[in-house]
């Protein structure tokens, strides 16, 4: 009941301003599993495969459909390793970024082409303490549990501060200021400076090519997005994970289903998956879901 309320309140808010009245409309996705395996988090790599983990374990599913182990340096084995996965992020040019949020990190893991054996700092220094650095650079700033990261069209960084509640960005010179939330849950601050708005525990990540940031806010049981530095609503029911596809198309993974979104209106494109947690889009519009002991390939293509 609350997403269709949330669907139709922004629906009309589309038609007061003047917006197109008609709703682009989805083709069907064609759902099948394209691996099995332990999987929690996905990121779609500019080569045409997914990068997966889940139980501990770090795994590939190349283009040809072959599988193939990721060595991803995990502690205590590897010093400095990651303690635990909460999203992968590969950016447009093949960087990966991992959000760990036990050691209060965002690691670098190399490259798609060459991934690394030892990773390094993107973000924060293992400490949560205030001043949180804004202004400095990222691995010198303190992250509290980041629980997200996605990488912005022109090589920024976004991640979820969930131990301070805020969304937080890296620009290209490496220096970290924070996008949205101001700390505290509230006030929400829909309609207002992204900034200056409450985020309660800010989860999963996303962007789109034209600049916008979608946020799981967690606390308040909502999806979020950031245009222009200002804040608003998109769903009024959380998820697990988020992706956005070329046409802007915002999908969420919850329960046993996948949710997509457009001009504010919901679809279920899948139902009946095992656990939905991590999704991705890859530049051809398919979408990879990370569902417990496979990897299920939704496909608007047939």
């Amino acid at each position: 009941m609350r997403l269709a309320v949330a669907s139709a309140a922004l629906l009309l808010a589309g038609l007061a301003s003047g917006c197109q009245s008609i709703v682009r409309k989805l083709p069907p996705y064609s759902v099948r599993v394209l691996a099995a395996g332990p999987a929690t988090e996905i990121a779609a790599a500019p080569d045409g495969s997914w990068f997966v983990t889940g139980a501990g374990q770090s795994w590939r599913i190349l283009a040809n459909g072959a599988t193939a182990s990721w060595d991803l340096p995990r502690a205590p084995r590897s010093r400095p390793g990651v303690l635990q996965v909460a999203e992968l992020a590969i950016s447009p040019s093949g960087r990966i970024a991992v959000a760990d949020p036990v050691s209060n990190m965002v690691w670098n893991a190399g490259t798609v082409a060459s991934p690394s054996a030892q990773v390094t700092p993107l973000a924060g220094t293992g400490t949560t303490f205030y001043p949180i650095g804004d202004g400095d650079l990222a691995i010198a700033a303190q992250i509290a549990q980041p629980k997200g990261v996605a990488w912005g069209a022109q090589g920024d960084l976004f991640v979820s501060d969930s131990g301070h509640n805020r969304v937080r960005q890296v620009g290209l010179d490496g220096r970290i200021f924070t996008l949205a939330g101001r700390g505290f849950p509230e006030p929400l601050g829909d309609g207002g400076p992204a900034a200056n708005a409450g985020l309660w525990d800010p989860g999963a990540l996303a962007t789109s090519k034209t600049g916008d940031v979608f946020v799981v806010d967690e606390g308040h049981d909502r999806v979020r997005v950031i245009q222009g530095r200002v804040i608003h609503t998109v769903a009024f029911e959380s998820g697990k994970g988020l992706a956005v596809d070329g046409q802007g198309t915002l999908f969420v993974t919850r329960k046993r289903q996948v949710d997509a979104f457009v001009d504010g209106h919901r679809t279920v494109i899948a139902r009946d998956l095992h656990d939905p947690v991590g999704i991705a889009a890859d530049a051809r519009g398919d979408l990879a879901v990370a569902d417990k002991d496979r990897v299920v390939l939704l496909s608007p293509r047939g």
